[in-house]
């Protein structure tokens, strides 16, 4: 807004509600991290994702441990164990998301 357009009480009000921005220290914080890594705006796709995510990873981890059993190969195994990571990793960040997300008032 233009600052010399405004009337005495409107630049008041405005004054009231930039010093009350202007302590709130979540709101700054949040302001002054804004920009996001490419790593952080993966991250967030994969939190809007997460449920979906979870469970086909999940369903491919599954299915990959049986073939391991049955094959006794090595390269299912390791298609296994990167999977699992990949599972627990999204899991745990989902449920970390979830629990902020509840302890917020």
């Amino acid at each position: 807004m233009d600052g010399s357009r405004l009337s005495p009480r409107e630049q008041q009000i405005l004054d009231e509600i930039e010093s009350s921005l202007s302590q709130d220290e979540h709101l700054e914080r949040e302001l002054r991290t804004l920009h996001l890594s490419v790593w952080a705006k993966c991250a967030e796709g994969m939190r809007r994702r997460g449920a979906a995510a979870l469970a086909v990873l999940a369903l491919t981890s599954g299915r990959l441990l049986v073939v391991a059993i049955r094959t006794s190969a090595a390269v299912p195994l390791a298609a296994f164990a990167v999977t699992c990571a990949a599972t627990l990793a999204v899991g745990v960040t989902g449920m970390h998301g979830w629990a902020r997300r509840r302890q917020r008032p």
